[in-house]
């Protein structure tokens, strides 16, 4: 990392995987910046050469070969989260499925969790870094409940069980909750990105 890191760049770095607090700070702080620049549309009029880019970030973060090093084990956190939710999502739909006389319909619905959890992070892949976030984080969020609700949904399907009707209802508005609150956030960091003149 050198003072010639663009603007950009540090964006990337900067607004990947940071909690809520951080990216309203930058949010706060690029916004003043904008409002005081006599060329909104010129990153470099809005906040001042590279070098200065460096310092201001450097101030919120310590360095920025401090946060390239803590960066790798978040993400490699995150993908351990996401193989133990996985895991965990297809060992419990088994062992439902072996205990209650191989009942297809409570090993159906992990099963397609994580065929849909593939191909929505194999698609996402090449999308800007906002809505990336948004829709695995959603996905990830949900896809418990979206396991058990379909695991219901098999059950009724081919008549093996009636689904709880309570709760059948339930799981879906808990899905939007959670989205609801991961679209805040993207929007809250599509408008960050939009405010410096990054394309998102």
């Amino acid at each position: 990392m050198t003072s010639k890191m663009t603007l950009n760049s540090w964006l990337y770095l900067a607004l990947s995987d940071l909690p809520q607090p951080v990216q309203l700070r930058l949010e706060t702080e690029y916004r003043a910046h904008l409002l005081d620049s006599d060329t909104p549309d010129d990153v470099r009029g809005v906040l001042g050469d590279p070098a200065e880019v460096n310092a201001q970030l450097s101030k919120l973060y310590g360095s920025a070969e401090l946060w390239s090093k803590w960066q790798q084990p978040q993400r490699n956190w995150t993908l351990f989260v996401h193989i133990f939710l996985a895991g965990m999502t297809l060992l419990g739909g088994w062992r439902v499925w072996h205990s209650e006389g191989e009942n297809m319909g409570q090993l159906l619905g992990p099963l397609m969790v994580l065929l849909f959890s593939g191909v929505i992070w194999g698609w996402t892949s090449r999308l800007p870094l906002a809505k990336r976030q948004l829709l695995r984080s959603t996905w990830t969020v949900s896809a418990i409940y979206v396991a058990q609700w379909l695991s219901w949904m098999m059950e009724w399907w081919i008549g093996q069980g009636t689904p709880d009707m309570p709760m059948t209802i339930v799981y879906p508005l808990i899905c939007l909750v959670y989205f609801r609150g991961t679209l805040r956030n993207y929007l809250r960091l599509d408008r960050t990105l939009r405010l410096v003149g990054t394309r998102n």
